[in-house]
């Protein structure tokens, strides 16, 4: 008995034509679509088959004995198998044709939360940092805005720490700009260390150098902020493991924010040990060639020198600005224009703390040049950010790969240390400021230009912020600090330019327009932090002491000049900044009470003498060639029972350093003491030469009250020569211009 082939491999024919398929619906209804085998799971994919014809001509079970009794049927060719295998059956009738599948769109990928958290932190500081200059003179609505942006990225990021295990490169990046934004925008200190202990043991293990060291720069700023003294000295730490490694870049890094911290501090000791570091950075960049830094530590041991006050500082300052300038010919700082414009502006300072205006004028005209070129305002950035070139070397090509903004990356040659500075609208404006006091001896004479500096000056530092403009100067996005900072910064430097101005208009006796600007400078004092406006203060009580001297009120002048604000103190305050001023007050509020003394009565003599005898500790030796030839005034006019040759000699020696520092108003003054003490009454033309000579230099200073002194004067003068009609003329223009200075200054 034969079996028939399996029913799945051997379909027997119809014998008549295939039934018609069922009206009334379409022929791809009745299809079949066979999908293709689902793929094996991965874990199963290599384990082996058998072949596919093992199995093809197996019977159905039936009894052995039959089973045996029939032959083995030859297998089938391989061309049947694979057709058999490779294509479904079609069914025995003629079918539609199918209408084609469309395929199924693409399943989107699975979201990575972790990359998705850390890219809302970033557009939340943003958006935030976008409004910091706005919301520095905003309100309370407009702050807890700005907070609100910030404490929801800082929540990212701590999710991402908290809730995710990212590469180790990730997590520490991530702890770095969590305590960046810490140390920034909250006074929370201890959460910031805590990040950034955890962030240096995971650098420590995976040997992540260039974020270790970015973590320890921060760490070094927190801990100052809590404690100076443990500041400086945990970053004296880790300059001592940067060169046992020699890591150069670092190195740089290290000290210049030890130099920062030091003249922040601003003791002797520390000012020593900003000295220090930078001639240990001076050594190390002229060893290496990189002649940028040089320059920038050389400019910075300037500013250390100026701000310590002491003998010799001045001199020191020029050496290392001279230092500078043999540097800036090479190629590597053609393009730092930020490092020489702050090399002319510390030069043109050393020439006013000098007193020597001469000098002065072409560096100011030097600095007005640099900053009026074209090419050079594409390189101030908004923020005032500007970077430095350091050789990379082959050892060091991996260590500022990620700094938290302390170094950019150049090309393969140099990497760029970024300093902090100012922006190109604040660097005008202290310019103004700069050229306005270099230009005072010269006001008379040029037309007031010294007050049309310091009038373009504070319209500069007190321009509006406008955010909304990407060109504007204020378009940086900065954190909510520091555009405070930058904010109070200006208001200062506005406040000094106004008491320069007031000291220009009292010097020309506009005593009204001058008391005017003391009124709104006293407004502007309300807005500045009480250490920041002490030495303001005095310096408009000062201020209000000589409007009304100048105005003849010289006994509320003198309780002004006699007020607990001007005691002298036991030593200048050299190295105090502060104290410096309040020293300088004090001094110059003393010389002004000796005139007045010594002017009303005899019985004051003996306080005149000790006033004396105390400003001569203080201003013989004082760096202000101003004041020494201030008090030489005073000696050679409060003793007129000394012998005539030493009164010629005290004024001899007055008149020369008035001229040495063009002192217009002290000469006007010793001239006018001349003609007073030597020629009253005498006959001849030497007396009205003299007469004449201090007219003159009056007219020069543009000063309405000695311009009055030195016509009554001269029509005394001439009486007593006979020339009556030139003598009533000269008496006519004194009374005039005395009558418009005001009531007690009216002739008796």
């Amino acid at each position: 008995m034969a079996y028939p082939h399996p029913y799945h491999l051997n379909h027997p024919p119809y014998a008549a034509p295939p039934p018609p398929p069922p009206t009334g619906f379409p022929p791809a209804a009745f299809q079949i679509v066979i999908p293709p085998p689902a793929p094996y799971p991965q874990q199963y994919q290599n384990y082996p088959t058998y072949p596919p014809h093992r199995f093809e001509n197996v019977p159905p079970p039936h009894h052995q004995g039959q089973l045996s009794q029939q032959p083995p049927l030859p297998p089938p060719g391989p061309a049947y198998v694979n057709n058999v295998h490779q294509k479904p059956l079609s069914p025995p009738h003629a079918a539609a044709p199918s209408r084609p599948v469309p395929p199924k769109p693409p399943s989107p990928p699975p979201i990575d939360h972790e990359v998705l958290l850390l890219s809302l932190a970033e557009e939340y500081f943003e958006a935030a940092h976008g409004r910091g200059p706005l919301n520095a003179r905003a309100g309370r609505e407009e702050l807890d805005r700005y907070y609100k942006l910030v404490a929801t990225g800082l929540a990212c990021l701590e999710s991402v720490l908290k809730n995710f295990r990212p590469h180790p490169r990730t997590e520490a990046l991530v702890r770095l700009r969590y305590a960046t934004i810490l140390h920034e925008e909250t006074e929370n200190m201890w959460d910031a260390e805590v990040a950034l202990n955890k962030g240096i043991s995971l650098c420590d293990r995976n040997r992540l150098l260039d974020i270790k060291y970015s973590m320890q720069h921060l760490l070094a700023r927190i801990l100052f902020k809590k404690s100076p003294k443990a500041g400086t000295k945990a970053l004296d730490g880790m300059i001592q493991d940067v060169e046992a490694y020699q890591h150069i870049p670092w190195v740089y890094a290290f000290r210049f924010l030890r130099t920062s911290l030091s003249l922040e501090i601003g003791t002797p000791n520390e000012m020593h040990s900003a000295l220090q570091s930078l001639r240990a950075i001076s050594e190390t960049a002229s060893h290496r060639g990189d002649d940028a830094i040089s320059i920038a530590a050389a400019n910075l041991e300037a500013l250390a020198h100026l701000r310590s006050g002491g003998d010799g500082a001045i001199e020191q300052a020029q050496r290392a600005l001279a230092s500078a300038r043999s540097l800036q010919l090479s190629k590597a700082t053609h393009e730092q224009t930020q490092l020489i414009t702050l090399t002319h502006i510390l030069d043109l300072v050393c020439s006013l703390m000098e007193s020597n205006p001469m000098s002065a004028l072409p560096k100011m005209d030097a600095l007005k040049a640099i900053m009026d070129q074209d090419s050079g305002k594409a390189a101030w950035s908004k923020d005032g950010t500007f970077s430095v070139p350091v050789a990379r070397h082959q050892s060091s090509g991996s260590l500022t790969k990620s700094s938290g903004g302390i170094f950019t990356r150049g090309d393969d040659s140099n990497d760029f240390l970024v300093f902090t500075w100012l922006p190109a609208r604040d660097v005008y404006a202290l310019s103004f400021f700069l050229c306005g006091v270099a230009m005072s001896h010269r006001n008379s004479l040029d037309g007031h230009k010294a007050e049309k500096f310091l009038q373009e000056g504070i319209k500069m530092a007190g321009g509006k912020v406008d955010v909304g403009k990407p060109s504007n100067a204020e378009g940086a996005r900065e954190s909510l600090s520091v555009a405070t900072s930058r904010q109070a910064w200006r208001r200062l430097l506005r406040c000094y330019m106004q008491l320069h101005l007031v000291l220009l208009l009292c010097g020309r006796s506009d005593w009204t327009l001058a008391r005017k600007l003391v009124d709104e400078l006293r407004r502007e004092l309300q807005n500045l932090d009480p250490p920041t406006s002490t030495p303001l203060d005095t310096f408009l009580l000062y201020i209000e002491g000589v409007i009304q001297q100048g105005n003849g009120d010289v006994s509320a002048a003198l309780s002004t000049f006699q007020n607990s604000c001007f005691y002298l103190p036991e030593d200048n305050g050299a190295g105090n900044p502060a104290k410096q001023i309040q020293c300088d007050l004090a001094i110059l509020a003393a010389l002004n009470s000796v005139f007045i003394l010594h002017g009303r009565s005899q019985a004051y003599n003996s306080t005149i003498e000790t006033l004396i005898s105390t400003l001569e500790h203080f201003c013989l030796s004082h760096p202000n060639r101003n004041i020494q030839c201030g008090f030489q005034l005073i000696k050679a006019t409060t003793h007129p029972s000394d012998p005539m040759i030493r009164t010629k000699h005290y004024m001899q020696n007055t008149l020369k350093a008035a001229k040495a520092i063009a002192n217009t108003q002290l000469s006007c003054m010793i001239l006018h003491f001349v003609s007073w003490k030597f020629f009253t009454g005498v006959v001849g033309d030497q007396a009205e030469k003299s007469v004449r000579a201090a007219w003159q230099l009056a007219k020069r200073g543009d000063n309405d009250l000695w311009i009055s002194v030195a016509e009554g004067m001269m029509a005394d003068t001439l009486e007593v020569q006979g020339k009556t009609a030139e003598a009533r003329a000269a008496r006519e223009g004194a009374l005039r211009l005395a009558t418009a200075l005001g009531p007690k200054l009216q002739p008796r």
